[in-house]
């Protein structure tokens, strides 16, 4: 389903709905037999033939987990069951590799960080749109932080530390980072939103258009398109997010607003995983609805 924000449009409206039905629709024909046929395949064991169906295995979750968080999506009347736990992915900051360290440290003037994930692969990003995104970076008096797919350092500016690996998480915590570029992933948004680190972002497939925009709508980034980037237009929004203070002033208040909770998101989830055991499998937050054949 789409997330508009603080508001959904007729067509965001429209598109929800078919989602809604082409899921059901995939779900109930094409995906639910797959995978019964692979359960017959792989999970044989004696009595395996009366294991109860997938549909009948779905109706009986006692606990469901979210990907979700409230400080990024609009709110949802979710029922007892459906816990959020966006963020429970993140672990204690550790020590950074010491020439990495070193490198941002020395940035009196901050750090522009760069990555679009493990699943994007960024030499599927039109060269010229690339080319002119390693420019403006280029000049830019802050140091640049860039995740790309091999260590290969010849065609980048002097002020750029480029891995094929980098640790997001304590980069981002890291006091002089200032700006991060990122395609738009839910995880890599809490991240920004719990370091409070504002962002420009570029999304390209899936959710990120949704996050994106969110966070635009937030005050804490820049939504531009990597495929109709110029150097002018992303000089322009580079500059406006190192400059104007609101951004870095939002996303501040969006992480304390994050942190504001009783536990973190990896506690709220065992704690809940805890209670669904003592309680025999916490049946009284089961909602009617999963009984209904609509």
């Amino acid at each position: 389903m789409l997330d508009g924000g603080k508001s959904l449009t007729f067509w965001e409206q429209f598109t929800n709905s078919c989602i809604g039905f082409y899921s059901l629709f995939v779900e109930l024909i094409t995906y639910l037999p797959k995978l019964e046929n692979m359960m017959d395949i792989y999970f044989q064991y004696p009595g395996y033939e009366n294991r109860p169906t997938m549909a009948e295995m779905l109706k009986n979750i006692s606990l469901s987990l979210i990907d979700s968080d409230m400080t990024i999506f609009s709110p949802r009347p979710y029922v007892p069951s459906f816990i959020e736990v966006l963020g429970i992915h993140m672990q204690p900051n550790k020590k950074m590799d010491k020439r990495l360290q070193e490198f941002m440290d020395k940035a009196n003037t901050g750090v522009v960080y760069f990555n679009f994930g493990t699943i994007l692969n960024v030499t599927s990003i039109p060269k010229p749109s690339m080319r002119s995104l390693i420019n403006v970076l280029g000049r830019l008096e802050q140091k640049i932080v860039f995740r790309w797919i091999n260590n290969d350092t010849r065609n980048f500016p002097n002020n750029f530390y480029v891995n094929s690996w980098l640790p997001q998480k304590e980069i981002l915590n890291h006091p002089n980072c200032k700006v991060f570029i990122t395609h738009g992933g839910v995880h890599g948004i809490i991240e920004t939103i719990d370091a409070g680190v504002p962002i420009i972002g570029f999304p390209v497939f899936g959710d990120q258009f949704q996050n994106i925009k969110i966070s635009q709508e937030n005050g804490i980034g820049i939504m531009s398109n990597i495929f109709r980037m110029t150097e002018e237009t992303f000089e322009k929004d580079i500059k406006l997010i190192i400059n104007d203070k609101k951004f870095s002033e939002n996303v501040k208040r969006m992480s304390s607003i994050f942190h504001d909770r009783p536990m973190s998101a990896l506690e709220t989830a065992v704690y809940w995983v805890e209670y669904v055991i003592r309680n025999g499998g916490a049946h009284h937050l089961r909602s009617a609805a999963v009984d209904l054949t609509w």
